[in-house]
């Protein structure tokens, strides 16, 4: 007894340090927590990346949400990201509201839950310790940046076992959309042996991230395409110590390549070669230990419009351009996991849709909405590959994101 009252004693000096009181479950509103009292986690400015916690100190439930933001493509993108909120936390509000899918849940409403801003711009997978400049353009003023994305997740479990009770957690859920959907692949594993003894799982969302696709122009001029996996411009993350390079899953498969002769196509030209692509979800996906639900539109308007700069009409060329990356993706998932060695452990909700993206409770797969789905999944162990192969560009039109008007 005396050892658990200098355990909560304990307890309690943290949350005083880190200003946190407990609020009332009713509110769901997440306080802002800076993670810069336990180890340095930074945003690319330098201002300390923090996390919002909705604490229920009666729970031993938790949801941990990595925020997307696509990733730096250039020195002075990066630039422009430090002056806002994907790059630097000296704007961000003291409280959120949980306000993202999984969150409104009513099956979650007594679970605690967790957000992390993103704020690093690559990705969730930096792990260098000091300012850098990893860009090979030219930089007169000499500028660097923080680059901690894997750091950050780090740094927030480090916070969660000292100062929230994460260390008796007995379900944890990792999830994020789109960046945050690469993250949560990323580092999933890794979250996974932080809460090992619990029932534990990764729903990454809209990060499917790295096939080999033809950009609109190469698609429609039937032209070679001399970025397949559209990696080039993310080639400045091997000189951050990514997590991507450096995880058990990543070195696995980069062994793989180097040793037993894998093969990964339209890799070659990346700066590592073919090691590169270890780190994208298509490739990394075969390597991830940790039970995983894929969450992903098969026709992902982002890999549409904005990675394959596909224009925003309603047309032939457009539709058909839809229906060629639908398609890819399909196949690529369908192989992976539906067909896969892991399809007893994971699950899929795969709509084909034109989102990134993807509601909670909006669309369906054979009448499962992809609340259903996951909680079946994820709850009853029930076996959950759902993956919608139509080909109807009506039928994949009526769940588009809302800004495109294909």
């Amino acid at each position: 007894k005396i050892f658990d009252k200098m355990a909560n004693f304990g307890n309690m000096l943290w949350l005083l340090l880190l200003g946190v009181t407990h609020s009332s479950m009713a509110q769901q509103t997440m306080k802002k927590v800076p993670l810069n009292k336990v180890a340095s986690a930074h945003c690319i400015d330098g201002t300390p990346a923090v996390a919002y916690i909705y604490n229920n100190f009666e729970s031993d439930d938790w949801i941990i949400w990595l925020e997307g933001g696509g990733i730096c493509q250039s020195l002075n993108d990066c630039q422009k990201r430090a002056q806002g909120n994907l790059g630097s936390s000296k704007d961000y509000p003291d409280t959120r509201t949980a306000s993202e899918g999984i969150f409104t849940d009513s099956t979650y409403a007594t679970w605690n839950k967790v957000y992390i801003p993103y704020c690093s711009g690559d990705v969730w997978s930096g792990t260098i310790p000091t300012k850098m400049n990893p860009f090979p353009e030219p930089n007169p003023g000499n500028w660097t940046g923080y680059f901690q994305g894997h750091t950050i997740v780090q740094t927030a479990i480090d916070v969660l076992e000292l100062a929230y009770g994460f260390k008796t957690a007995k379900s944890v859920i990792l999830t994020g959309c789109s960046a945050g959907g690469v993250g949560t692949f990323i580092n999933c594993d890794y979250v996974g042996f932080r809460a090992k003894n619990t029932k534990y799982a990764c729903r990454p969302e809209a990060g499917w991230f790295g096939l080999p696709i033809k950009d609109y122009n190469s698609f429609t001029m039937n032209k070679a395409d001399p970025d397949m996996r559209h990696l080039e411009w993310s080639n400045w993350t091997d000189f951050i110590q990514p997590w991507t390079i450096m995880s058990p899953e990543s070195a696995k498969c980069i062994y793989d390549i180097r040793s037993k002769g894998v093969s990964v196509p339209y890799c070659e030209q990346q700066r590592l070669g073919e090691a590169t692509c270890c780190g994208s979800p298509p490739v990394l996906y075969k390597y991830i230990k940790s039970p995983l639900f894929v969450s992903e539109n098969s026709a992902d308007s982002y890999q549409v419009f904005t990675q394959g700069q596909c224009p925003n009409q309603e047309n032939q060329q457009v539709a058909n351009y839809v229906l060629y990356l639908h398609g890819i993706l399909y196949n690529s998932m369908k192989e992976q996991v539906v067909l896969g060695p892991k399809n007893k452990t994971d699950g899929i909700f795969s709509p084909a849709c034109l989102q990134h993206c993807m509601p909670w409770v909006a669309n369906t797969i054979n009448g499962k909405t992809h609340a259903q789905a996951f909680n079946d999944w994820y709850f009853k162990g029930e076996k959950t590959l759902l993956l919608d192969s139509s080909i109807d560009v009506q039928h994949i039109k009526k769940c588009q994101n809302g800004n495109s008007p294909f």
